[in-house]
């Protein structure tokens, strides 16, 4: 567990219990940005200690349980097209190959479970974007694991 939360009344604040890639400033910063750039997508960043073990509080994000998939479905879409379409400008680089490892590792885990979770870890690794660093060695890893069984 990287966290946890308290809540009180209309604020949450996310304890970390890990902070190697310094998480709470990074969600600091994207969350001062996404409030300014996209106000209503993500919590207020209200205030941020990083001395001893670091926190952030924010507030809480109104809303509600959508009922249909499809409301799922379409309100998630509509958050991500929000999201991404905020500009980034100040934020923190990321290191795209820790990134991309970090992932191929998950989903590596990930792919000998059962399940529709499995499925897609195995279809993503099974069809890795070829632009993506790393990836002729992941291929060679996806032979090697294809020909153990």
């Amino acid at each position: 567990m990287t966290h946890s939360v308290e809540i009180s009344g209309a604020t949450l604040t996310k304890h970390y219990t890990s902070w190697s890639r310094d998480e709470p400033t990074r969600e600091w910063t994207a969350l001062t940005l996404l409030s300014r750039t996209a106000p209503g997508l993500t919590p207020i960043p209200l205030a941020l200690s990083i001395g001893g073990t670091p926190w952030i509080t924010m507030t809480l994000v109104p809303g509600h349980p959508l009922q249909s998939p499809l409301t799922q479905t379409t309100a998630v879409g509509d958050a991500l097209e929000t999201l991404w379409s905020a500009p980034y400008d100040g934020l923190q680089q990321i290191d795209l190959q820790a990134l991309v490892d970090r992932t191929r590792t998950g989903l590596t885990a990930l792919a000998d479970t059962t399940g529709v979770i499995g499925q897609a870890a195995r279809t993503w690794l099974d069809n890795e974007p070829p632009d993506l660093p790393g990836t002729a060695e992941a291929q060679a890893r996806r032979i090697l694991r294809l020909a153990a069984g």
